[in-house]
């Protein structure tokens, strides 16, 4: 009988226990999101990382000390890219170290948010305000702060086009013009390229079989390069250059539809204002 009653004492508080155990698992905290910082330091070069387990709070006023921006990688393709980023720190004085990384891994991470506005954390404030449209320039030496021009992140992600934040010399930082929420980011006008306006005929006139132009098929795939075959009057004849998982068939293309032009590999001399690369470079 009392040994009967122990085992029965013993069965009550292994499943007692048992039960505590499950309750307790079953309400464990979720893993904290990773976060995703990124920009361009006073050097001109990419930064980034990411932190686990980080008040988000924190790490938005440390990015903001440094210029930089914050994003959650709460989406699976975010999330997969971030973990290519080595991790950040964070310091009792409230500041934080964002290390640099390689230019092609940025891009990947720019890429992934690109179309996943609600990732972003930070807030754009009076510092990320853009200076007063000024249109597009008619040439280099016109280039200022509030022009539109179009600029490369990477060969396999095309041309897109960004506001001009400032100008230093043959460096511009721009700020991508559908894109408000990745961070502003810096280019040699190497990977710029001009638009041709309305009222600046001389440059379109020019354009002839073998330069090499901008090209847009639509505002999603953004702008390519392509090389002019032939022309008849606004309408040019294209060869699409080889980009990665793209389709580089010849297609016809309206004026409205080549904005800007690189430097021409088969022809001597290039439409004025329009050209990739300056003549000086």
């Amino acid at each position: 009988m009392t040994k009967q009653n122990s085992k029965s004492r013993k069965s009550t508080v292994k499943a007692t226990a048992a039960k505590d155990s499950v309750k307790r698992s079953s309400t464990a905290p979720a893993p904290a999101t990773p976060l995703i910082v990124l920009g361009f330091d006073e050097q001109d070069k990419p930064r980034g990382a990411r932190f686990v387990d980080a008040k988000p709070d924190l790490v938005i006023k440390a990015a903001a000390l440094m210029g930089f921006k914050v994003y959650q990688a709460n989406l699976s393709d975010v999330a997969e890219v971030a973990k290519k980023l080595p991790l950040g720190r964070l310091y009792a004085n409230g500041r934080g170290f964002v290390p640099n990384i390689r230019q092609s891994l940025y891009t990947e991470v720019v890429a992934a948010l690109a179309l996943e506005p609600q990732t972003a954390l930070s807030k754009n404030g009076d510092k990320d305000s853009l200076p007063a449209a000024r249109g597009l320039p008619r040439s280099w030496d016109e280039i200022a702060a509030g022009h539109l021009v179009i600029a490369q992140e990477a060969l396999e992600y095309g041309w897109h086009e960004a506001i001009v934040l400032d100008r230093k010399g043959d460096t511009f930082i721009l700020q991508y013009r559908d894109y408000p929420h990745l961070p502003k980011f810096v280019r040699h006008r190497s990977a710029i390229a001009l638009m041709c306006s309305a009222d600046n005929e001389q440059p379109w006139n020019e354009i002839a079989s073998g330069h090499l132009v901008i090209a847009q098929e639509s505002a999603k795939d953004g702008w390519w390069e392509a090389i002019v075959i032939d022309r008849k009057a606004d309408s040019l004849t294209l060869q699409r250059l080889p980009r990665p998982a793209q389709d580089c068939s010849a297609s016809l293309c309206h004026r409205a539809d080549v904005p800007g032009e690189r430097r021409p590999p088969t022809r001597s001399g290039h439409p004025a204002g329009l050209i990739l690369h300056s003549p000086r470079s």
